[in-house]
């Protein structure tokens, strides 16, 4: 692998192109979940709150398997479990049932 010289992150950062990060990821998944004709602004996306979960090593390790296997990191499979929760009425019944 080559050494990364200087002048290429400058060059980088002067053509406009960043590095992405969470936050960045998840504004851009907020636009793209949009219809074409009702794509969301990029003023209006709210911008994501961090969270920190704890997990119990299997599950850990399934999140990143499964994570690997979609291709995807692990907050964007929660976003769409979180998302699934809100819409699905019974699986929110599924999930509150759990926690009794």
């Amino acid at each position: 692998m080559a050494k990364k010289k200087a002048s290429d992150s400058l060059s980088r950062l002067r053509s406009g192109i960043t590095r992405e990060t969470p936050a960045k990821r998840a504004q851009q998944d907020a636009v793209d979940t949009g219809a074409p004709d009702k794509m969301v602004k990029r003023a209006e996306v709210a911008k994501p709150v961090r969270i920190s979960v704890d997990l119990p090593k299997e599950q850990h390790k399934f999140l990143r398997r499964f994570a690997l296997d979609a291709d995807v990191d692990g907050m964007r499979i929660v976003r769409a479990l979180l998302s699934e929760l809100e819409e699905d009425t019974r699986l929110a019944q599924r999930v509150r049932d759990r926690l009794l």
